[in-house]
């Protein structure tokens, strides 16, 4: 049997390859520069300056003795460099949605220069999470803030530099809510540059701004690659539950941009955020672009008017930015440029030609996310694309391009090229106005490239398709260069498994360059052998991805034991979070089955454990007053060799509209929960404010202490070195109940 393959069939298939192996390898076009010696950031004194700090490279979370040792020698570096540092010491809690977080923090910090107003100050954290050092979140951005301390040091500044290293980060932004409502030091600070990490390796990233963000825009070029920046990225973490220390500093009413990498998010809060996998390279990029704005803030008036702007970098080469107030009138200029020229076409079905890219995105877009949703439900991982993310992205990206290329080769008609182009363009500005009327960062994506729509529907008019359509390529080039670093970092932060969405830019990047490409004349030979095709490509990728292993050593598999002690001797148990199916050499080492379990949102495998030697946890009640209309507990808990202590209520009419622990006043109404974090929390005296008529009230006290014990070897050994803990990591927990009723 011969397939005959015309002209147009072949165009079709390099416009698919294209586009398919751009998106495939689209984060590789920003890599992070390599470290250059002689750049005034040294990154190999960086380095060696955070090898020291580290020391042992045991974790070191907030208020222990590990946080001590790096503490004492992150000031011995300090004074090394002929500074003199600042140490504050101040119980503090933070709060948030019902919630309390509190612990003992100790900010270092230093002047460069005399102190005084309109500070630039450096920011970073040098505690980390119970599971791992914290190399790169956030020693790097230690090591980063010493090794531009230094160069500074020699500079005549036009503003003083305030360095902040906070403590408590990892608990809940302690320290740096400390700074901000408590430090007096903190009124001069007017612009900020923070250093953060979600991964150990990649490009940095300048993900976040102050508002108006003129000034901050203003600091981003340098003498390297500019950062992986854009306006809508900014936006969009304005709106993510999660935050850095920068959530705090922009209280302040100061000029902003907070930096990190995020490449190997598989090592982030494990115990390979070490320095063997901290990326010299990414240490460098990250330093050198907080270097290059520190710099620059020094020049920009510290108040004042300020402009927004919408930008984005040019695959790291550059900067591209517009005024913030261009973006939505270019947007819709460019929608109703492309709807004229679909208007103005009297020989074609106009109604079908707007229909047609509509049906497209729908068809293939739905079939990328469909295909994702079917290997999710087959998969009983997680994230199961970790190890191999080549496969899951081939079956997206190959799902949305045949899907794309079947509906357009089957509805297009042959001399209605030039139309679903602008049908297509008039589609993505109403996706841009909608976009930006949420996000106004995201006009970004839209308006450079709308301008040239516009410019490509006058050259139309004006009776010249050869420069319309030189400004249609234009159009789709610089369209393209901006979305796929975008949507390349939209994977990063979401994950691959849940990406799938943002195959719509690819979609649309078909339906902009595939009318510049195909003749008038008819795509496929033979739609059946065409549908035929597709279908096994997509079935063999598809069945690829259900099969390959999701996880292996450089891309780990999270996974935290936890032991519990039961209220009775012998009720001891040890739980795994069910989120991935545990390794069998784990479920082996005891009788493990899956159950409910209370403190879980979902199912776990659980199995009957040993007791482990424990000093408990316990509380009393001090005394309980109805004065005023409210009625006030006070409570002690001791929890002699727990490293965290929870306090939540349950089953209760009414929560606390108030608390105090250890002199701290916590204003949150109401408050559902607290926790606090360290040795000083083994020993709490908190006093809870209710209404006076509450009543059916029951506190929950849990203590947890980080690591398991010797009773516990046999599990620990049998963990592969594919699996890793994770944030809290591994812990033991005990448990107390205390009825409030009357």
């Amino acid at each position: 049997m011969i397939i005959m393959f015309n002209s147009n069939l072949f165009r079709l298939l390099i416009v698919i390859l294209g586009l398919f192996f751009l998106f495939l390898f689209r984060l590789h076009l920003a890599a992070q520069p390599a470290v250059d010696p002689d750049h005034r950031f040294n990154t190999q004194a960086a380095f060696e300056r955070l090898e020291r700090i580290l020391g042992d490279e045991a974790p070191h979370p907030v208020d222990s003795d590990a946080n001590d040792l790096v503490q004492t020698r992150l000031i011995a570096e300090i004074e090394d460099l002929g500074f003199t540092p600042i140490l504050r010491d101040d119980f503090h809690c933070g709060t948030w949605k019902g919630s309390a977080r509190c612990a003992r923090v100790q900010n270092v910090m230093f002047w460069i220069g005399e102190p005084g107003d309109n500070a630039v100050m450096i920011a970073s954290h040098y505690d980390s999470v119970p599971a791992g050092p914290g190399a790169s979140d956030d020693g790097a951005g230690v090591a980063a803030s010493l090794e531009i301390a230094s160069i500074l040091k020699s500079q005549k500044l036009k503003r003083p530099v305030l360095v902040l290293i906070t403590d408590g980060e990892e608990a809940g932004l302690i320290g740096a809510t400390s700074f901000v409502e408590e430090d007096p030091l903190a009124k001069y600070v007017k612009a900020v540059v923070s250093m953060e990490a979600r991964g150990v390796r990649g490009p940095a990233a300048m993900f976040e701004t102050s508002v108006p963000n003129g000034r901050d825009v203003q600091v981003l070029d340098g003498d390297i690659r500019t950062a992986i920046t854009n306006s809508l990225l900014s936006d969009l973490y304005q709106v993510m539950p999660n935050g850095t220390d920068m959530t705090q500093y922009l209280k302040l009413g100061a000029d902003a941009t907070n930096y990190a990498f995020a490449l190997g998010a598989e090592f982030y809060h494990t115990p390979r955020d070490n320095l063997a996998m901290l990326d010299k390279s990414s240490l460098f990029h990250i330093g050198a672009n907080a270097l290059n704005s520190v710099e620059a803030y020094q020049g920009l008036p510290p108040t004042g008017a300020e402009k927004s702007y919408i930008y984005s970098d040019i695959l790291g080469v550059g900067l591209l930015k517009l005024p913030q107030g261009l973006g939505l009138p270019l947007i819709i200029l460019g929608g109703l440029s492309a709807l004229f020229a679909v208007l103005r076409d009297k020989t074609h079905n106009r109604i079908k030609a707007l229909l047609i890219p509509v049906i497209t995105i729908i068809v293939s877009v739905g079939l990328a996310v469909g295909l994702t949703m079917l290997i999710a439900a087959i998969r009983p991982e997680m994230h199961f694309a970790a190890a191999h993310p080549w496969a899951l992205r081939s079956t997206q990206f190959a799902a949305a391009l045949l899907g794309a290329a079947t509906c357009y080769g089957l509805f297009r008609e042959p001399t209605q090229g030039r139309l679903l182009l602008f049908a297509s363009w008039f589609w993505l500005a109403v996706l841009g106005t909608a976009a930006t009327l949420f996000f106004k960062g995201a006009a970004i994506i839209f308006a450079p490239a709308l301008f040239f729509i516009i410019l490509a529907v006058l050259m139309l008019a004006m009776n010249k398709p050869g420069l319309s359509k030189i400004c249609a390529i234009l159009a789709a080039f610089i369209f393209m260069l901006i979305i796929v670093p975008i949507t390349a970092a939209a994977e990063i932060m979401l994950f691959i498994e849940f990406s799938a969405p943002f195959t719509l830019f690819l979609v649309f990047g078909f339906l902009f360059i595939a009318p510049l490409c195909l003749k008038a004349e008819t795509i496929f030979s033979s739609k059946r052998y065409w549908i035929t095709a597709s279908l096994v490509v997509l079935g063999s990728l598809t069945i690829l991805t259900c099969v390959v292993p999701a996880h292996n050593v450089d891309a780990p598999q999270a996974l935290n034991v936890r032991h519990v002690m039961g209220d009775k001797p012998g009720e001891a148990r040890w739980s795994i979070w069910k989120n991935n199916p545990a390794p069998k050499t784990m479920l082996n080492t005891a009788d493990f089955t899956v159950k409910d379990v209370e403190w879980a949102s979902s199912a776990n495998y659980e199995a009957p454990a040993p007791d482990f030697e424990t000093a408990g946890i316990t509380m009393t009640l001090l005394s309980d007053k109805i004065e005023q209309e409210k009625r006030t507990l006070l409570i002690d808990v001791s929890a002699p060799d727990s490293d965290r202590v929870e306090l939540h209520f349950m089953d209760g009419e009414q929560s606390p509209i108030s608390g105090t622990l250890l002199g701290h006043n916590i204003k949150e109404d109401p408050l559902n929960r607290v926790v606090c974090f360290g040795r000083t929390c083994r020993d709490l005296s908190i006093e809870f404010v209710f209404p006076n008529n509450s009543k059916n009230i029951k506190l929950v006290a849990t203590g947890l202490r980080f690591g398991l014990g010797p009773e516990s070897q046999a599990l620990i050994d049998a963990r592969p070195d594919w699996v890793l803990p994770v944030q809290t990591g591994d812990v033991r927990s005990v448990r107390t109940d205390l009825d409030l009723s009357k």
